[in-house]
C-alpha cells in the first residue's frame, strides 16, 4: 500500500485479447480412485488437462507404487506423459496379473509428479485390484458362458472341491432347461 492508501497488484499470465487471466492448465487424475477386476488384462486410468495448449505442450512424470497390491499383482513401472498441442486426456495402462490366489482386495498408487507447462491437480489415484478368485476351502461351482452367439453357447463348469479328500469316484447330475447337442469334453 502506498502513503495514499493505493494498492498496487501485478498480473503475470494474463491472456491478452479478453482481458481475462488464465493461469496455467491443471493437470491430473480425473478421480482419486479407481477400481479394477484381477481377471481384466490392464487398468486404464485417465489423466486430464485442464485447457489444451496452443504451443509447447504439458508433460507430467508418473510412478506406480505397491500399497496392499505386491509387484506380482500389477506391473510396477514410471513414465512420461506428454500432452501436445491441443491435447486434453492421456491414459496410463497398467498391465494387471491374474493369480489363483484367493486374496482381499489389493491397491496400489499411481503418482503424479514434475509437471512442466501445467500445475498438479489430482497427484495420485489408488487404484483397487478386485480378487476373482474362489476362496480356498469353498466347496462348490462356478459356470462360465465363454462364447454365446444367440443359437447356442460354449462355456465351462469349474467345480471346486474344498476337503484335502479327493472326490473319488464322482459323477456330476444337473437339470437344465435347454439340450446339449455335444459336448467336447464329456459324456452326453
Amino acid at each position: 500500500m502506498d502513503p495514499v492508501g493505493e494498492v498496487f497488484y501485478a498480473l503475470s499470465d494474463v491472456d491478452y485479447g479478453g482481458g481475462t487471466p488464465t493461469g496455467d492448465p491443471v493437470v491430473g487424475f480425473a478421480s482419486a480412485t479407481a477400481n479394477v477386476s484381477e481377471n481384466a488384462v490392464t487398468a486404464s486410468i485417465p489423466v486430464a488437462l485442464s485447457r489444451a495448449v496452443l504451443a509447447a505442450g504439458v508433460t507430467v512424470n508418473y510412478s506406480l507404487s505397491a500399497g496392499t497390491a505386491g509387484a506380482g499383482d500389477f506391473s510396477v513401472g514410471a513414465g512420461t506423459l506428454n500432452f501436445a498441442a491441443g491435447e486434453t486426456q492421456k491414459t496410463i495402462v497398467v498391465p494387471i496379473t491374474n493369480d489363483a490366489i484367493q486374496e482381499s482386495a489389493e491397491i496400489f498408487l499411481i503418482q503424479l509428479s514434475a509437471p512442466v507447462g501445467a500445475v498438479l491437480g489430482q497427484s495420485t489415484n489408488q487404484v483397487t485390484i478386485s480378487d476373482d478368485d474362489v476362496p480356498a476351502g469353498a466347496s462348490g461351482y462356478r459356470f462360465i458362458v465363454s462364447q454365446n452367439w444367440g443359437s447356442g453357447w460354449e462355456g465351462r463348469l469349474e467345480l471346486y472341491n474344498g476337503s484335502a479328500a479327493a472326490w473319488n469316484p464322482w459323477s456330476l447330475e444337473f437339470d437344465a432347461p435347454w439340450t446339449i447337442s455335444s459336448a467336447y469334453d464329456g459324456v452326453i
